[in-house]
């Protein structure tokens, strides 16, 4: 029994204890069983509250509440202003964190990190010399989820209502049918084409314009050209290229099949250029060619620009058959673009990729600290979640189904398992964890309506910006809140991101009304607004709990990115995660988090399933007090001692 040399800190964003454990006792995931089997469960392992993305990673790698590093929701409020939706951004830069990573600390030890797709990581790497950061501004590679972060690399100044950016761009469904947000084209006789040994019958083509959707660069106008060929029995392939030269062919798939990766050359309208990743599937090809459907996916530039540090890390991540996928495919779905098979695909890919980059980042052995994170996990009960019980399923039918598709989504998740375990020594310390929990969908609670009904806030109406449509309905909502802007001069209150309420303060906010004297009087109101409140639907009082900014301290909510009254909801309410409480069960499910202490060599009982309640605070506390390593400078969870053979055993 050693003290680890490595650490693995394997993040499966929002993967459910019991289900996983489920899908272990079918046998269909040999390497969760593994860990399960031979590591400790923590099987009431809570997470800080909001329930959300970006602060609970955070907490993962700093041992910190959120009220200490300050990212305290999905979203940031800009100290200063006005606090609704129009000033606000997503929160995935680490410039905004204010406590010190476990990556930072272990530097000082002459330790090497790999900081692999984990949310708000994006920054950290200007406080690191000797690490590789890879994506971090979003939930995958080469996209900014945080407009204002995105608006500074572009140089621009953010504005209300701004869509997701990219490095390179978005992906790109191009059709002779109409889709949202698609590009439209309209086949014509194929003319001009050179170096192509069969034309077939009676050969189709089309040209397009790439929009390079939402790109952080300046490119030029590029034009594609799309060849469709009629072998003899119907048309069944279509090839993607550059130019009419066949020999210049990005690639040729057939109607249902995906190309290999393929590299582009852009050019851009200051003289430079940037090369670009991506892949290409044929969703539909009528064999009469009464319809011609592809998709390209989400490109990165293969140099690495805003989405790998050093940048030269890169280019040890573009040598196998995948590409990143921009959310694995989950907005896609959502947009109609994409049936369920489709999207298991870019699953698959997804998590091929990110099994590629942690091969070439991990391989030869040189590193110390390996922090990864994977989203798709998270995607599924976002689509799934009501489905998968069968008290809030619509039928049986779609109940099965709905199982079948989270049974197929958890192999990928094993077959990636295993690839990463593949590259852990016995002597490294594996940790599975996820950020949060999930409950099925139930009747949505507008707070800002409870707290107008009470007389306590006014909105000023709103057009939905084009790029919300993208979005699923529940998260849909939830930007849509954000660009709505109050009306100031009335409202005493301002419902404020995921949970908070804020007291429209003279003195402290630009257009304060309520006097500095009368703040616990407004905060009480707000309270018993809530409290008192009663669904229209069910006849019941969703809100589990309302509390001045003070008494959150107890939930780990301090300091100025937390409103003036932070509330929650019961399970049975809104949506899957975020504003239900981290103790909650509702029907199949649980907001308590996945959390595996794992190692055969080191430390670390087998066989376990340990019943104390720890927290994901208690990750980084627990590595150090293993390792021997510099214990980041602001960590405040403890050291789970119940999961080592010799608690007494320090690194």
């Amino acid at each position: 029994m050693v003290s680890p040399k490595k650490v693995a800190v394997l993040g499966f964003d929002c993967a459910l204890t019991p289900l996983v454990d489920k899908h272990i006792e079918e046998g269909i995931l040999p390497n969760f069983a593994k860990v399960f089997k031979n590591g400790v469960v923590c099987d009431n392992c809570l997470v800080p509250y909001p329930t959300i993305t970006p602060p609970n990673w955070t907490s993962i790698a700093t041992g910190a509440w959120p009220g200490t590093h300050q990212v305290t929701d999905f979203w940031r409020h800009e100290p200063g202003t006005t606090p609704d939706g129009a000033h606000t951004h997503s929160n995935f830069n680490w410039d905004n964190v204010e406590a010190e990573s476990i990556w930072e600390a272990a530097e000082k030890a002459g330790k090497k990190c790999v900081v692999m797709n984990y949310p708000t990581s994006y920054n950290v790497h200007k406080k690191l010399k000797n690490s590789v950061v890879v994506g971090g501004a979003a939930l995958t590679p080469g996209v900014f989820m945080d407009e204002d972060l995105a608006a500074k690399i572009m140089g621009v100044e953010r504005k209300p209502g701004t869509s997701f950016k990219y490095s390179f761009c978005s992906q790109t469904m191009v059709s002779t049918e109409p889709y949202p947000m698609g590009v439209k084209v309209e086949l014509v006789d194929a003319e001009g084409w050179t170096n192509v040994d069969d034309l077939g019958d009676d050969p189709l083509e089309f040209s397009f314009r790439h929009p390079f959707t939402d790109t952080v660069f300046d490119p030029e106008p590029t034009t594609w050209h799309v060849l469709v060929r009629d072998p003899g029995e119907g048309y069944e392939d279509l090839t993607l290229s550059p130019s009419k030269d066949f020999s210049q062919a990005f690639c040729t798939v057939k109607n249902g099949a995906w190309s290999k990766a393929a590299n582009a050359v852009i050019q851009l309208k200051d003289g430079s250029s940037k090369e670009i990743r991506f892949m290409v599937k044929a969703i539909k090809i009528e064999g009469d060619a009464s319809e011609v459907t592809f998709y390209v996916t989400h490109a990165l530039p293969t140099d690495g620009t805003y989405w790998c540090h050093p940048n030269q890390a890169a280019a040890r991540l573009n040598k196998g058959d995948n590409v990143a996928t921009n959310n694995a495919g989950y907005f896609n779905l959502a947009l109609g673009w994409i049936d369920e098979k489709t999207w298991l695909e870019i699953v698959s890919i997804h998590y091929d990729w990110l099994g590629d980059t942690a091969e070439a980042l991990l391989g030869e052995g040189d590193w110390d600290v390996f922090f990864m994170h994977s989203h798709p996990t998270d995607y599924i009960y976002h689509h799934l979640m009501t489905d998968l019980d069968p008290n809030t399923c619509a039928s049986p039918e779609r109940y099965e189904e709905a199982w079948d598709i989270h049974r197929e989504l958890y192999r990928r998740a094993d077959r990636y398992l295993g690839r990463l375990l593949d590259l852990m020594d016995d002597d490294t310390l594996v940790i599975l964890i996820s950020d949060h929990g999930a409950t099925p969908d139930g009747p949505g609670v507008n707070t800002y309506r409870v707290l107008n009904e009470a007389g306590l806030s006014y909105k000023h109406k709103v057009e939905d910006a084009e790029w919300l449509q993208s979005l699923p309905a529940n998260v849909r909502g939830a930007f849509r809140a954000l660009q709505e802007t109050v009306d100031t001069s009335r409202s005493k209150a301002i419902a404020s991101r995921a949970c908070y309420v804020n007291i429209n303060l003279k003195g402290r906010d630009p257009e304060g009304i309520v006097e500095p004297e009368d703040y616990e009087t407004v905060q009480r109101e707000i309270i018993d607004a809530m409290m008192t409140y009663v669904h229209p639907k069910t006849g019941k009082r969703p809100f589990a709990l309302a509390l001045p900014k003070k008494e959150a301290m107890m939930m780990g909510l301090w300091g100025d990115q937390v409103g003036d009254v932070v509330y929650a909801f019961w399970p049975e309410y809104s949506g899957q995660h975020g504003n239900i409480l981290p103790t909650s069960d509702y029907g199949l499910s649980t907001l308590k988090t996945l959390c595996v202490y794992y190692g055969p060599k080191v430390n670390v009982k087998e066989g376990l399933r340990l019943q104390r309640v720890c927290n994901i605070v208690d990750v980084v506390p627990t590595i150090c007090y293993m390792t021997g390593w510099p214990l980041p400078e602001h960590a405040e969870g403890a050291v789970v001692y119940q999961m080592m053979k010799d608690p007494n055993q320090r690194g």
